[in-house]
């Protein structure tokens, strides 16, 4: 395998240690230092920091300096244990979007509107195919929203 590879398998095999993966809105660099700060310490493995505030890249930068055991990632795309991509949809949207407006910026709106209905069909007729195929996963997303960040140790107690 070549390092590529290997560096990968590195971070999927480590992903798939972790049971817990805190998503965090953080509005201030001394809020998400204390945030991961506290995640360590609940001895919790890795969190994803979300890109709606201006903080997010500065928290990124520092905690990845400060806990260098705690896996940060952002807009992350995940494969769960049975192999199911989490994410990924948004991430795709978000590019063909770009991508059919450059599309149509340059001239091609016949081709743009291809695209369009191209993902239309993709969103709705596919989805709907594979819910007849997944409907008995047991995938099980718990979110929970906290004013103050000492009530994350009470809630990881009770996990």
């Amino acid at each position: 395998m070549d390092e590529y590879t290997n560096k990968v398998k590195v971070v999927v095999d480590k992903l798939g240690q972790i049971k817990i993966v805190p998503v965090l809105v953080l509005n201030s660099l001394d809020e998400g230092l204390k945030m991961c700060e506290l995640l360590v310490k609940c001895n919790l493995k890795a969190a994803e920091i979300t890109f709606r505030t201006q903080a997010a890249e500065a928290v990124i930068r520092e905690s990845s300096k400060r806990f260098p055991e705690l896996f940060i990632g952002a807009g992350t795309i995940m494969v769960t244990k049975n192999q199911s991509v989490k994410g990924l949809t948004t991430a795709a949207g978000l590019w063909t979007a770009a991508i059919i407006g450059l599309v149509c910026g340059a001239g091609f709106a016949e081709l743009a509107l291809f695209a369009t209905a191209m993902v239309l069909f993709a969103e709705i007729v596919l989805f709907k195919i594979e819910s007849k195929f997944t409907r008995k996963v047991t995938d099980i997303n718990i979110y929970i929203e906290y004013k103050h960040a000492v009530s994350i140790e009470e809630i990881y107690a009770i996990l």
